[in-house]
């Protein structure tokens, strides 16, 4: 099974021109070859690509955030509360996204985009509390090898591209100190 990220980078303490207009984000699309992201994914010349924006049919898909602001000692940096993604295709229909369909992959978030063209993610639920959403997961410290940038990384997924079509995503990261950062890629789900 192919596996794809979506790689974005932000700078959480960014001081914005306009405080009240979102902040646009860099991003990429990157093919691990079946390699499955993680924190400590090493690259070399054999499994890693940057790719265009054509995934096959179904091909895994992660969405990942990263922050690369640096932190002076002794702050924090912001933590991101809602990573919201919509969905876009000429001539859509509710529920018209590359994940709305039902999959056999056991570990696919796909149900949550069945009926719906946005879904937003959100951290945790506290211990015991089911969760009506799919989870921001913080991962520490990460690379995007996409946008060449280190920082801390959140992931969104995995989600599986199992509808064919040309897509355009709305990404936007909504953080704990009141900045949203927006991105608008576009994905290709076909023969690749």
């Amino acid at each position: 099974m192919r596996v794809f990220r979506l790689e974005t980078t932000l700078q959480s303490d960014v001081v914005p021109i306009n405080p009240n207009a979102p902040i646009t984000m860099a991003y990429a699309f990157m093919d691990l070859d079946d390699t499955k992201p993680t924190s400590n994914f090493v690259p070399d010349a054999q499994n890693l690509r940057l790719v265009r924006k054509t995934v096959p049919k179904g091909a895994t898909i992660w969405f990942n955030i990263y922050d690369t602001a640096a932190s002076p000692a002794g702050t924090s940096l912001p933590e991101v509360t809602a990573v919201t993604i919509d969905c876009t295709k000429a001539n859509t229909t509710i529920g018209d996204s590359p994940f709305a369909a039902e999959t056999d992959n056991p570990q696919s978030l796909n149900k949550y985009w069945l009926g719906k063209n946005s879904i937003t993610a959100r951290p945790s639920a506290p211990l015991g509390q089911p969760t009506t959403w799919p989870e921001v997961m913080p991962c520490g410290q990460g690379e995007s090898y996409g946008c060449n940038m280190k920082g801390r990384r959140w992931d969104v997924g995995p989600f599986t591209a199992n509808k064919d079509g040309a897509y355009e995503f709305t990404v936007t990261v909504k953080l704990s100190n009141g900045r949203t950062f927006m991105v608008d890629p576009e994905m290709v789900v076909g023969e690749g």
